[in-house]
């Protein structure tokens, strides 16, 4: 039996027909590929910035952490090194100055009827020194010249090469009449017709110190006087500067009562007449004598 034969094509074809793809499904997988590159993109992105942070606080670190060279150390201490030097070359110069000025204090102290120094800073503590030697030492002339416990007294003796003059009298009046009588007339103003010459009057302002050249009974003289007031007491210092006299002198008054006031003067002078002491204390009692008039 025969077939006839079949017939053949020239071109060959696929068993399965090739199919195009569906746009939707396309673009469908273009943005999924999308959003996945951007996520992937911002992960990096923060990974990049995080390691960033890393890298800029380590450097930081390492900064702070690493030894800073000579030179910079030199640049940063200049001003505190200019500072140093110039508060030292202040110290220095006050202590130079400082030596100066114990050493003409010390020459002063250390010789008997030494003029006074001339720079204005030692002159004005030699006769703060002065004053305030005579006010240490009231006890001990207190105690070595003795004065009555009770009573008026008034007595010239020579002892030691000086004369001495004690006057005590016991008034009915306040301490602060006494006070005030004696700062006015040693002080603040002189004795009346006694003519005086101020000395270091700008030197000496606010310092409760009179340095006066003038004569209140024992010759004139350079003499420095200084008041001092406590309670219940006042204390008048005096003693001459630079002369061959040596005059030093205390005014004590001391409150005993009610409206009662005990005044003890002492003073001593070297190379003095007994005429000139006499008549000297005779005024210093006529003087406590007119405080109760």
């Amino acid at each position: 039996m025969t077939h006839p034969p079949s017939a053949i094509s020239p071109v060959a074809h696929d068993s399965k027909k090739k199919r195009m793809p569906n746009p939707k499904c396309r673009n469908e997988y273009q943005r999924k590929m999308q959003r996945i590159y951007r996520r992937a993109e911002a992960d990096e992105r923060r990974q990049l910035r995080h390691t960033v942070a890393m890298l800029e606080s380590y450097a930081s670190l390492s900064r702070t952490m690493q030894m800073v060279s000579w030179y910079d150390t030199a640049i940063g201490l200049k001003d505190e090194v200019d500072r140093a030097t110039s508060e030292n070359t202040n110290l220095r110069s006050q202590l130079a100055d400082q030596r100066a000025l114990a050493e003409a204090l010390s020459a002063f102290v250390s010789t008997p009827g030494s003029p006074l120094p001339e720079d204005r800073t030692a002159r004005r503590m030699s006769l703060t020194w002065m004053t305030q030697r005579l006010f240490a030492n009231t006890q001990c002339v207190l105690h070595a010249y003795a004065f009555p416990s009770c009573g008026a007294m008034a007595d010239v003796e020579h002892r030691d090469g000086a004369t001495v003059m004690r006057h005590q009298r016991l008034l009915p009046v306040c301490v602060e009449i006494v006070a005030d009588a004696y700062a006015h007339a040693f002080v603040t103003k002189p004795h009346p017709g006694c003519s005086s010459t101020e000395l270091d009057t700008e030197l000496l302002a606010g310092s409760g110190i009179v340095h006066r050249r003038w004569d209140f009974g024992l010759g004139c003289d350079a003499f420095v006087h200084r008041h001092f007031r406590e309670r219940g007491q006042s204390l008048l210092v005096s003693t001459s500067v630079d002369s061959g006299s040596c005059v030093a002198g205390w005014a004590i008054a001391r409150i005993t009562g009610p409206n009662t006031t005990l005044v003890q003067e002492f003073w001593t002078v070297r190379h003095t007449a007994t005429e000139v002491a006499q008549s000297f204390l005779a005024a210093r009692c006529a003087f406590v004598d007119a405080l109760i008039l």
